[in-house]
């Protein structure tokens, strides 16, 4: 039998020797990782699971591509003109944070889908080269609502959008990780507010304040659709996803590094390295929790005296605007006087006398609307907000409900109705 060369009872010790050298270095390499998920609960900006986040970038030393998606109607306009203000733009430049322009990145034409294929603003194209040459070491941040709207389709729209947002012009390396910043509010609170939202701009020059329609309907004018009437239409014409805002939050969550989740009704903040929580308004709100080592502009948040006044607020003219259209249309308004002045003269009457305006007979979905309504709102609550205490959730998310069926937030005054009473027939008679 030949010897071996080498191969016998040393080679044997060699082997379990270098076997354990290289368990040990495993166990090295693993530390991190097992480090990262028995902590990843208690990061404030909570990571998505991987099945539902395809995960693009590992690697910790990038820095932040920021995008804040909205939806309309939670706030969007008030945080934008505070992280767009010089106050607040010198504060995240100490967390080494640029923010885009507002102009620039506020625009349905910033990032356009047709048919699976995306085409980007010139303005745009041009502030992300800047970007990428010369702001590689810092953190971005955008906001835009229209960004929920216009989202990734699908792996080819993902790898697109995501190209134009992080690439590198010269080897198409990533340059950034993308954290997507996504504010919740409750769909049955939204929903009436972005109805507001519709036809509130449906106005004279596009003017939120101009108090009626251009012309009479009759005349071309635009007509309001009341509330019950446009959210059954909503709800039940077999494109429930069409305002649960679902496809731009899965979409973005799916093409996304990350993602963190602000609740519009969280009004208690923990300061960076805090243990207890402080007051805070929704702008403090969404620094502290969505943007990702804002410390410091967090910080500088808490400390201030007085909260930002509310952006872009709902107008409370819609119903009487209606109420004008319906009295037009029956005669009681002529068509020589002009529906914005037809409209204020009726806001004037309505309001001059409390308990007058506080009595007007209203029409309110009916009990199959409203139970669209909640099933559509629960549904997207469960879907985008994960909560340990799924009891209180429920709890507060039924008390919510409860609120806004006492405050009538469904309803709008009935016309029919209202021009039925006597005091109402005078007015008409003797006003037109």
């Amino acid at each position: 039998m030949k010897k071996s060369r080498g191969f016998g009872k040393s080679a044997r010790s060699s082997k379990a020797v270098a076997l354990a050298i290289g368990l040990v270095a495993l166990t090295l390499l693993l530390i991190p990782y097992i480090y990262q998920y028995e902590n990843g609960t208690s990061n404030k900006l909570e990571k998505e699971s991987k099945a539902d986040v395809l995960h693009f970038n590992d690697s910790a030393d990038k820095r932040n591509f920021v995008l804040h998606i909205g939806p309309a109607k939670t706030g969007t306009t008030t945080i934008q003109n505070q992280i767009n203000s010089n106050k607040l733009r010198n504060q995240l430049a100490l967390d080494n944070y640029d923010v885009i322009e507002h102009h620039v990145i506020h625009v349905r034409s910033s990032i356009n889908e047709i048919d699976g294929s995306y085409s980007f603003s010139d303005e745009f194209l041009a502030v992300m080269d800047k970007l990428k040459t010369t702001r590689r070491n810092s953190n971005i941040l955008g906001s835009s609502e229209y960004l929920n709207k216009r989202y990734p389709r699908g792996a080819s729209g993902c790898s697109s959008v995501r190209n134009v947002l992080l690439g590198n012009m010269r080897n198409g390396e990533e340059l950034w990780k993308l954290h997507i910043v996504f504010t919740y509010r409750r769909l049955y609170d939204s929903l009436p507010s972005l109805w507001n939202q519709k036809f509130k701009f449906h106005r004279e020059n596009s003017l939120p304040v101009h108090r009626g329609h251009t012309d009479w309907p009759d005349d071309g004018g635009n007509r309001i659709i009341p509330f019950h009437e446009w959210i059954h239409k909503q709800l039940d014409d077999g494109k429930e996803d069409k305002y649960k805002f679902l496809h731009g939050y899965k979409s973005w969550k799916a093409c996304s590094d990350s993602i963190s989740v602000v609740n519009y009704y969280d009004h208690m903040v923990y300061p960076p390295n805090g243990t207890t929580p402080v007051e805070a308004d929704l702008v403090s709100n969404f620094v502290c929790n969505g943007i990702p080592g804002a410390s410091h502009t967090c910080s500088f948040l808490l400390q201030e005296i007085g909260l930002p006044e509310k952006a872009n607020p709902s107008v409370d003219f819609l119903d009487f605007d209606m109420l004008a259209v319906y009295a037009h249309e029956t005669g009681l308004i002529s068509s020589a006087w002009e529906s914005k002045i037809a409209t204020k003269r009726i806001v004037q009457f309505a309001t001059s006398d409390q308990t007058r305006s506080s009595s007007l007979p209203m029409r309110c979905p009916n009990e199959t609307t409203l139970q669209l309504l909640y099933d559509h709102s629960l549904n997207f609550e469960r879907t985008v907000m994960v909560s340990e205490n799924k009891t209180q959730q429920r709890l507060d998310f039924n008390a919510g409900w409860e609120k806004a069926l006492e405050k009538k937030m469904f309803c709008n005054y009935d016309p029919v109705e209202i021009v039925k009473r006597e005091e109402w027939k005078k007015f008409f008679e003797e006003s037109f």
